[in-house]
């Protein structure tokens, strides 16, 4: 039961991380362009083409489904554990004995690759590490939970066994690096600074949204039932309430998008200083391998295999 609720709930978490990145989307697109497995995305001059810090989603240079789930996810991996840590909470803290926001490098084949060039023609070559959640249920076995591997063309399988994970899509996973889930949520709130710059417009609206849509959860779940007992329906009833609850959250966000843009809350004044976008993380506090590994798992007879198996992957 506890794998089953893990799988719903990673599939339900990822359709509303797509409605709130649709909602509050943050990077000026202006064209696309398709060569080979690779996106070309083109960015525009922001201040002169658009003075609000969130930007309509360009779904019609996007025709493609997949497309733009790719492109709602592109460098917003940090995103996924920074607003939606409260009902990644909810729904897996009763099934999982621990939750670590954990970085790692993708494998360079990848379906899918997105190559972004500035308003001044010059490509964004810098490279971001991914993060994921790893969630250790109470059985010890592992999963990873990755709700933004639409970038990398992985599109609908957002939980995925660790071993799994490591074969097909990880070229390393940095487990030293691993913090509990609620850390990059902490980090941003002290970043949270009215400063008059794109950046902070951004972080400060983000705030907003986020405030917005565990609102818009918790109304539902008064209305409907709780987020465990939806996650424990069968599968009809599930799939009616899942979507009930996209839809709710979508139009609740969508009425705070106009509220705030009419009353100016995101307009700014400031160009930004590059493209935002939380594809690099921060560096985390360095602890050696078998401590990182023994608090993850958390089981001695487990922990020497899992040490073994990792180590042959190149860590």
């Amino acid at each position: 039961m506890a794998r089953k609720i893990l799988y719903r709930a990673g599939k339900t978490i990822q359709a509303l991380f797509y409605v709130y990145r649709k909602v509050a989307f943050d990077k000026l697109i202006i064209r696309v362009e398709r060569e080979g497995n690779s996106l070309i995305l083109y960015e525009g001059e922001y201040l002169g083409q658009h003075e609000q810090c969130f930007i309509p989603f360009p779904a019609t240079l996007l025709p493609d489904e997949n497309e733009k789930l790719a492109v709602l996810t592109y460098l917003a991996c940090g995103d996924a554990y920074m607003y939606m840590d409260v009902i990644l909470k909810t729904m897996l803290e009763g099934i999982s004995r621990k939750l670590f926001e954990t970085p790692v490098k993708i494998k360079s084949q990848t379906p899918l690759k997105i190559r972004l060039f500035y308003a001044n023609g010059t490509e964004d070559v810098s490279e971001y590490q991914h993060e994921v959640l790893l969630a250790t249920l109470k059985d010890r076995s592992v999963y990873v939970v990755d709700l933004a591997g639409a970038q990398y063309g992985y599109y609908h399988e957002p939980v995925i066994p660790l071993a799994t994970y490591q074969g097909s899509r990880a070229k390393e996973i940095r487990l030293s690096k691993s913090q509990p889930l609620g850390y990059q949520r902490q980090l941003v709130k002290q970043q949270c600074v009215d400063n008059g710059t794109w950046e902070a417009a951004i972080r400060n609206g983000h705030e907003q949204f986020y405030q917005c849509f565990n609102e818009a959860v918790e109304t539902w779940q008064r209305v409907r039932m709780p987020l465990l007992a939806m996650l424990k329906l069968n599968d009809e009833e599930f799939l009616e309430n899942q979507n009930s609850l996209v839809i709710h959250v979508e139009a609740h966000l969508l009425e705070y998008r106009k509220y705030a843009e009419t009353h100016g809350h995101f307009k700014v004044q400031m160009i930004p200083h590059h493209v935002m976008g939380q594809g690099g993380e921060p560096e985390r506090s360095e602890r050696s391998f078998e401590d990182e590994v023994a608090e993850l798992l958390g089981n001695a007879a487990f922990i020497d295999h899992e040490i073994l198996d990792l180590r042959g992957m190149g860590f």
